[in-house]
Formats: C-alpha cells, sequence, structure tokens
C-alpha cells in the first residue's frame, strides 16, 4: 500500500489518501468501490495515490461536484449560442466541469 509522506504544513495532518478517512466517506452521497481507487488506476500505470489525491483535490470526493467554467464557455461555447447551433440551456451545460 503506498502512503503519501507529508509536506511539512501537513505534519500532523497526514492521512493515507488510498483509504478515505471516515468523515471523507460521510460526505460521499453513495456507496463508492474503494476497491475500484486501487485497481483501475494501477490497470493504467497510474499511481493510486495520485489519482485519490486529484479527486480529493477536485470534488472532495462528491460525485455531483460540477463547476461552471466561463473562460471556456466564452472561448468554445459561445460562439455555437450566438450562430443558434445550440440552445441556451445546451450551451450553459457546455460550460460546466462535471467534476
Amino acid at each position: 500500500m503506498i502512503v503519501i509522506p507529508p509536506l511539512p504544513a501537513q505534519a500532523g495532518k497526514a492521512r493515507n489518501l488510498l483509504f478515505p478517512s471516515p468523515e471523507i466517506r460521510k460526505r460521499c452521497h453513495f456507496p463508492l468501490n474503494w476497491r475500484c481507487l486501487h485497481e483501475r488506476p494501477a490497470a493504467h500505470s497510474l499511481d493510486p495515490a495520485l489519482v485519490c489525491a486529484v479527486v480529493e483535490q477536485e470534488s472532495a470526493w462528491n460525485p455531483w461536484a460540477i463547476r461552471y467554467e466561463p473562460l471556456f464557455f466564452a472561448k468554445y461555447v459561445a460562439s455555437l449560442y450566438t450562430n443558434n447551433k445550440v440552445s441556451a440551456s445546451e450551451a450553459y451545460a457546455r460550460g460546466f466541469s462535471w467534476d
């Protein structure tokens, strides 16, 4: 099992990211297959600890986390809407990051 060593600022707060703490498990909206967090990354030559760290940072283990990305919307989606290629609802939905 891989354990991420703590950074100096995290001393005393270090924990094993491969097995999320009980408070993180309570935040999850449905039971996750925790074994999947070990097997799938390894099958793709990824470090499971790194995958867990990204999930922790990006969504705090919330499977329903979303984030509106205004710069992505402006650069890639707005022109679709202004040229009547997509509806307003679809345009704004495309501007979200589905973490």
